[in-house]
């Protein structure tokens, strides 16, 4: 089991945080979720989380670009969520899974 300070999900979607919340729920309890990707590379900083889950659509700030600037700063493994293959193409390309 993965411990909850491992495993960290930035998303502004109340239900994708739900639903992923309740996925992971007997891998991380509690599972941390943010709800803004403008506090989040802060937030990323002070845990060091092993997987970072980053919502591609996030308001005031793009979940690649989010994504790529934490690969940039930490080891955490970060998955993007994505809506479409060519975004999930781009992550890819971006290190990001």
């Amino acid at each position: 089991m993965v411990l909850a300070s491992d495993i960290l999900l930035i998303a502004d979607d109340p239900s994708l945080r739900a639903h992923l919340s309740l996925m992971l729920s007997d891998q991380a309890r509690p599972l941390v979720a943010l709800a803004s990707g403008s506090v989040s590379i802060d937030e990323v900083l002070r845990r060091r989380p092993s997987v970072i889950f980053v919502q591609d659509d996030l308001q005031g700030k793009e979940g690649l670009l989010l994504g790529t600037e934490i690969l940039k700063r930490t080891q955490s493994i970060v998955v993007l969520i994505v809506s479409s293959e060519f975004r999930a193409v781009q992550a890819y390309e971006s290190g990001i899974l």
